[in-house]
């Protein structure tokens, strides 16, 4: 083999093997590309199977309701072959959403068998009806949940407005007076956000006049209603002398002295009633002891005291006499010398 049949031929197995190589790698393409949209539709016609089971039971408790529903067997049970054939099957998916839907027909047939018993006893339904309605309220809300949310649990949801949630009622046929006795738009967004699921605009705590009827305290927000007031920062100084106030004013009132009780208040006797006061008790008490000094005393002793009475009365004369004469004239020492000799 000369080298141009060589060359030729190393080209075309070349080009052979690559072909043979982009043909299995398209046909593996094409393989794994049939199965993802084969689950796809596996995913979606579990939605639309569950979808047409939550129309069905919601139009039995309408029939049963209006008592159209009177026998046991007239309530059929839910069927879900789709969701059980791709449990069934081996898929390279998440099944924790399929998991939950499983368990809300599970809930929902349990109210159903309530139910059941209930009209085969001949008993009240009103009690197992309500466990029906609110099984399929939150069949409802699985539903919305696997249709706009791709299965995830309520608390990881994406944050959504109440109106998408019932504007995707609205588009699936889901009217606010289907179930009777209840609201299901309002129902089916309150069960969402009592499961987790965060949407808004949350609900009204007050009413309007409620509202507007608030004290608002200005001082209580600092920031302000909307939280733009500005604060004002308060300089070293300021806060320095407000701190020195307070503990003048914590010094001030550990320095207060515990009020004291007003003394009693006694009369004050003036001079001369003291005076007239004393002389009653001294003649009272002259008076008392005058008696006794009578009766002890002997005759001779009785006139000493009229003697020395005597006596002392001479003495006042002559030392009033003395003090009358003129103070200017003194006595002369010779002439009373003189006199006395």
């Amino acid at each position: 083999m000369t080298g141009t049949y060589f060359e030729t031929f190393l080209v075309g197995g070349l080009g052979l093997l690559v072909a043979a190589v982009l043909a299995i790698a398209w046909l593996l393409w094409r393989q794994d590309d049939t199965r993802r949209e084969a689950i796809k539709l596996s995913l979606e016609g579990i939605g639309h199977e569950f979808r047409f089971n939550m129309f069905q039971t919601v139009h039995e408790i309408a029939d049963l309701e209006a008592g159209e529903i009177k026998r046991a067997g007239d309530l059929p049970e839910l069927a879900h072959p789709q969701l059980n054939a791709v449990l069934a099957q081996t898929m390279a998916t998440d099944k924790r959403a399929l998991a939950a839907v499983q368990a809300t027909y599970q809930s929902v047939e349990a109210a159903k068998r309530r139910v059941r018993l209930a009209l085969s006893e001949d008993r009240d339904i009103g009690e197992a009806l309500e466990g029906l309605k609110a099984a399929t309220i939150d069949g409802i809300s699985t539903l919305y949940l696997w249709e706009d949310h791709e299965g995830r649990a309520p608390q990881h949801a994406r944050s959504t407005r109440s109106w998408w949630v019932r504007d995707w009622m609205k588009a699936h046929g889901f009217e606010q007076n289907l179930m009777p006795g209840v609201a299901l738009r309002d129902a089916v967004v309150e069960n969402l956000r009592s499961n987790g699921m965060i949407l808004t605009p949350k609900p009204l705590t007050l009413s309007a006049h409620e509202y507007y009827a608030r004290q608002y305290d200005r001082q209580a927000d600092p920031r302000g209603v909307f939280g733009k007031r500005r604060i004002r920062k308060e300089t070293p100084a300021a806060a320095a002398v407000a701190m020195t106030e307070a503990d003048a004013g914590d010094n001030a009132e550990e320095a207060t002295p515990e009020p004291v009780a007003a003394p009693e208040t006694v009369p004050v006797e003036t001079a001369e009633a003291a005076e007239e006061t004393q002389k009653e008790e001294a003649a009272a008490s002259t008076d008392t002891a005058w008696p006794a000094t009578q009766t002890s005393a002997t005759p001779d002793e009785m006139s000493e005291p009229a003697e020395s009475d005597e006596a002392s009365t001479r003495t006042d004369e002559g030392e009033t006499e003395k003090t009358l004469e003129p103070a200017g004239e003194a006595p002369d020492p010779q002439a009373q010398r003189g006199g006395g000799t």
